[in-house]
């Protein structure tokens, strides 16, 4: 059942304050826009009867009469999906929906109703969907205490989507809130608790609003502690099954060696988006296979030489000269070979990859150094992407994203990478290809020949690769921190 989902609870002792049942009303209203068909609340006191108020339609001023007394109350809006249609509404099929004392506010589709049904052994009091929920609860929550068949239930057994909001007649100074990956929001105000489907439903910008995390149920309850559960479906694949996102250079190269010694199941994925460098980045990737004993994926995809165009790195004469004219530090401070929205689209294609073929992480070599210069290297995108994720794989599809040099810079993902060809016993930034140019040695004067050789100074090493040019501040910089080092210049001196 899609809709829109609210509620309150009273976090005090004290009746609703006119404030916070007019706030309530608000939230009520703005949540027609997800629902239309039918409209219903429940209200639950200390010693108050249950009000239970639904109607047909939208809400009207008849039903918008609140209590003060009010502990905790739940509402839908429903949006009658074509599935669902009922015709002749009578009150028991207009949620929300209850049973035995139990109340259930509920938002998505529960596609197995059916199945649950003959499962436990009960007759829903409607049709709808969601009413097999609180036909259920009273089987499963004997024990005040326990929530462990409800998890179960929801995490396990229930086949769909779902937002949820329950309350019982015998404790209405508590609410359980539930969810998968439909949207449930909340805010508290005055020491009220409000939730809804929207976070705009609350038309209060200046008032924190928090949305919960998916797959995940709370309970609230200011008697006693409040608890906390995961509900990610049980799973049987290997949770340790990692795909790389490679361009066969120094940053997701060293990333592939380090998840590959701490033990997952690498496979490198690699776009041949015909950037510049594609033979080279391609030959790097295969040897690092080879090198890590792994599978390495290569997805053809030309959007960005072909329609989206505006790059230097894949269309580099219409986009204002090769790429070795603006190099060295300028390429590295600024984005002058940015492709527009690379990572998010080809991140996105990765995750859908990985969700098809059982992989339970999406790693990546994005890093603070070069988030200074291209947006979509910072952590906080990478992180805003992981929390879409679950709102964007289908139930239970659990993909998390490692970024193991978010918060690195350059010289320090060399650091890692030297260190890391000591445990390996094998050097492997040699087979690596950073240069934006399609050749061999690299040209040694774009931004990235010039970060990782400036990081390789850094450390006082000389980098393993040959390169075609020595800019004089290579240079001076490589003379600098070597004295500084304490080392001769001719340790780092290239050749």
């Amino acid at each position: 059942m899609a809709c829109a989902i609210g509620g309150c609870l009273n976090l005090k002792q004290s009746p609703l304050t006119k404030g916070a049942l007019t706030r309530y009303e608000r939230l009520c209203r703005a949540s027609v826009e997800r629902g239309r068909d039918s409209w219903g609340i429940v209200q639950l006191s200390d010693s108050a009867p249950t009000i239970v108020a639904k109607q047909v339609g939208r809400i009207d001023e008849a039903v918008l009469s609140f209590a003060p007394t009010t502990r905790s109350s739940i509402f839908v809006c429903r949006a009658e999906p074509t599935t669902e249609a009922v015709y002749e509404k009578q009150p028991t099929d207009i949620p929300p929906f209850g049973h035995n004392g139990w109340w259930v506010a509920h938002n998505g589709v529960i596609a197995n109703d059916h199945e649950l049904a003959n499962l436990f052994q009960v007759k829903p009091k409607s049709v709808v969907d969601s009413a097999i929920i609180p036909a259920i609860l009273p089987l499963l929550m004997n024990d005040a205490k326990d929530r462990g068949p409800l998890i179960r239930l929801l995490r396990d057994q229930v086949k769909g989507s779902f937002a949820l909001a329950i309350i019982h007649e015998k404790t209405p100074h508590s609410v359980i809130l539930a969810t998968n990956y439909r949207p449930l929001f909340s805010q508290i105000y005055e020491g009220v608790l409000y939730w809804s489907s929207s976070a705009h439903y609350f038309q209060d910008s200046l008032m924190a609003t928090s949305q919960h995390n998916p797959y995940t149920l709370i309970e609230v309850d200011p008697s006693s502690r409040s608890s906390s559960y995961l509900l990610w479906p049980l799973s049987t694949k290997s949770n340790r099954r990692a795909l790389v996102v490679c361009s066969g250079g120094l940053d997701s190269s060293t990333v592939a060696v380090q998840l590959k010694l701490e033990g997952y199941e690498v496979a490198l994925l690699h776009f041949r988006y015909n950037c510049r460098a594609e033979d080279c980045e391609v030959e790097a990737t295969e040897r690092l296979a080879k090198l890590l004993n792994c599978e390495a994926i290569f997805i053809p995809f030309d959007t960005f030489s072909q329609y989206i165009r505006h790059s230097r790195l894949t269309n580099p004469v219409e986009s204002g000269g090769i790429v070795r004219e603006r190099g060295g530090i300028a390429s590295a401070e600024w984005a002058h070979e940015y492709v527009p929205c690379r990572n998010l689209i080809m991140l996105s294609i990765a995750a859908g990859f990985a969700e098809a073929h059982d992989y339970r992480y999406l790693a990546l070599g994005n890093n603070l150094e070069e988030s200074g210069a291209y947006a979509d290297n910072e952590s906080i995108f990478i992180d805003s992407l992981a929390r879409v994720l679950p709102h964007a794989t289908q139930q239970g599809g659990r993909l998390e994203i490692l970024q193991p040099f978010g918060n690195m810079m350059k010289h320090e993902i060399v650091k890692r990478a030297l260190e890391l060809e000591q445990e390996l016993g094998v050097p492997f930034l040699n087979i690596t290809h950073s240069c934006y140019e399609n050749q061999k040695p690299a040209c040694g004067t774009c931004g990235p020949c010039y970060m990782r050789r400036a990081a390789h100074a850094m450390n006082g090493v000389k980098d393993s690769i040959p390169y075609q040019v020595t800019p004089p501040e290579i240079m001076k910089l490589e003379r600098e921190w070597a004295e500084q080092k304490g080392v001769c210049h001719a340790s780092v001196k290239q050749t």
